[in-house]
């Protein structure tokens, strides 16, 4: 490729700053550690930090950055399966049931759960099999006279109203395991496909769904057409084996999306809800003008099952899509499940994931109640139901407290910003609308680690024990540490030169940069980070077409638009 660049772009974010004599922001810590099946230390605060001036470069820095920024967050959770509220409202003690739902959804005493996924209908985790309208009368009537969410007012209605009530940012998504029996060609919630005759009924069944928790005051912020739809036909629990692209293509175009439209629903369909590996269901029609620019569609939901998270950029990228992670379950305990949540939930929010959900906020002993499927499935918390002596109590599990990692100091409406990438200190950062910053950082190795956090030109220190779980908050609130360079300061000290598959820039030789390759849009394709006199940007993997290379050193941010040939 042939590299030619345009003019420069230097953007004046602050003029210079006036000296301060020192830091103050004081950064506060949570930390997780396990052993090898239970936790140790569960979201226990320990000891703070406080930012200072010292800019000396550690030889890896975690340079975190808030003005750059990619995904909106919309929340990280569970699911209350039929089986999980069940349990919470049925056999905890009613005297404990209360704490419970503060500790599972408030965010001040409790972790604050920020999303729900419920199956509308069962699950193989589920006390009995049932959909909302299981009288085969209603083939005659595409109107359903027999649909009722009456079994959700029993224990997964209430307990979904109460999650709302002590978190009110809270994200609700609701999909079916399987449509009515009497909709699919095996007459039977297990396997099958949705009969052609019935996808008018089947879109008018969600239509119903929205409408009836709407009624209900509570709003249903995402729908899928089916859990994992094409898996599998060796499962025996509530599924569709069949639905391949050109039925879900059909579904949306000509009965889902006109039967949003003609309800004026404000709820939003997500694609797929399966694997990255089974994209290809979806891919033939992303591209799609109808779908892709529909005001009904949300975004495309993964589980984290199988496949490369990467593929969930790859939509980002190419078909402009918001990207979702639905489902990740638990399967053990201790540190091996920690080291599991924590790779999963660094890779898949690096990949533009808004959410991170797991599967049930509870099981029991036993892994159950599950009517078929999953016979170890963990939940956020193990409710007692056997044991004589502990019945109706509960213990947290470690996927409680990962998922807290993020949801007790994330906010629904925060940004994941830039923070730099180490595949052995992993980690990942947002900025939440009240400009308060949340680092989460997993030391994925057997030895204990020192890290360096640089933040705005200031920076501090901290020891990370082996397989630990940290979470670092800081306001910004006080002024810089500093005189920070500005961006004026940068234009003459920053030089860019054509080279061979990519750019030679020289850089001053005292500061850290972060160096990206933006699209026009804004989003990143490079992100690292960057020190000493000068810099190599590789840039042969890109096709041709007008790029953005910028440098981000604190507050001071220089740019220059370059053409790829």
């Amino acid at each position: 490729m042939h590299i030619r660049y345009l003019f420069p772009t230097v953007i004046l974010l602050f003029s210079m700053f006036a000296p301060v004599n020192s830091a103050t922001e004081t950064v506060r810590a949570w930390i997780t550690t396990t052993t090898d099946t239970w936790v140790a230390r569960g979201l226990e605060p320990i000891d703070s930090a406080v930012f200072s001036a010292d800019t000396s470069a550690p030889l890896m820095p975690i340079v975190v950055n808030d003005k750059i920024r990619y995904q909106k967050w919309e929340g990280a959770g569970a699911s209350f399966t039929d089986a999980a509220a069940w349990l919470i409202d049925s056999v905890v003690k009613p005297e404990l049931r209360d704490s419970v739902m503060t500790s599972l959804f408030d965010p001040a005493k409790g972790i604050g759960v920020s999303y729900l996924r419920n199956p509308m209908g069962s699950s193989d985790l589920t006390v009995s099999r049932y959909t909302y309208d299981d009288n085969p009368a209603d083939q005659a009537d595409s109107t359903l006279p027999h649909f009722s969410i009456d079994h959700d007012r029993a224990d997964v209605l209430p307990l979904t109203k109460k999650a709302r009530e002590l978190n009110p940012a809270l994200t609700l998504q609701m999909n079916a395991w399987s449509p009515p029996a009497w909709m699919k060609s095996t007459n039977s919630l297990v396997a099958g496909s949705i009969l052609p005759q019935y996808y008018g009924y089947h879109a008018n069944y969600y239509v119903k769904t929205i409408q009836a928790y709407e009624a209900e005051g509570v709003h249903i912020n995402y729908v899928t057409l089916n859990n994992e739809p094409s898996c599998c036909d060796s499962i025996d629990y509530p599924s569709v084996s069949v639905m391949g692209a050109d039925v879900m293509r059909t579904m949306l175009k000509s009965y889902w999306l006109p039967a949003f439209a003609a309800n004026k629903l404000t709820t939003k369909i997500l694609l797929l809800d399966f694997n990255p590996d089974h994209v290809s269901l979806v891919t033939p029609f992303l591209a799609d003008a109808q779908i892709q620019n529909s005001p009904y569609i949300g975004g495309v939901a993964f589980h984290g099952y199988g496949g490369d998270p990467s593929i969930q950029t790859t939509v980002y990228d190419t078909y402009g899509y918001n990207v979702y992670l639905t489902e990740w379950s638990g399967f053990t305990d201790g540190r091996q499940q920690q080291e599991a949540d924590m790779r999963k939930i660094v890779s898949v929010t690096r990949n533009y994931a808004q959410s991170f959900v797991k599967w049930p906020v509870a099981t029991d002993e036993e892994f159950g109640p599950h009517v078929g499927g999953c016979d170890g499935c963990r939940g956020l918390m193990r409710v007692w139901r056997y044991d004589p002596q502990k019945r109706g109590t509960v213990d947290f599990r470690i996927d409680y407290y990962d998922v807290g990692h993020i949801t007790k100091f994330v906010t629904n409406g925060a940004y994941r910003i830039f923070s730099t990438y180490y595949s052995q200190i992993l980690n990942v950062a947002f900025v939440n609308p009240d400009k308060s910053v949340a680092l989460l950082v997993f030391n994925d190795t057997l030895a204990d680690r020192q890290i360096k956090v640089v933040w705005a030109g200031q920076s501090f220190s901290y020891t990370v024990p082996s397989k630990a779980s940290i979470t670092f908050c800081w306001s910004p609130t006080v002024g810089l540490a500093q005189r920070f360079i500005s961006s004026r300061d940068l234009d003459g000290q920053i030089r860019i030169s054509r080279t061979r598959g990519g750019f030679g820039i020289a850089l001053p030789p005292d500061r850290t940069f972060s160096l990206g390759l933006l699209d026009t849009k804004g989003r990143a394709l490079v992100q690292r980070t960057v020190q000493g006199k000068e810099a190599f940007l590789d840039t042969r993997k890109f096709s041709p077409g007008i790029y953005v290379v910028s440098l981000v050193c604190g507050e001071a941010r220089w740019e220059r638009r370059v053409v790829v040939e």
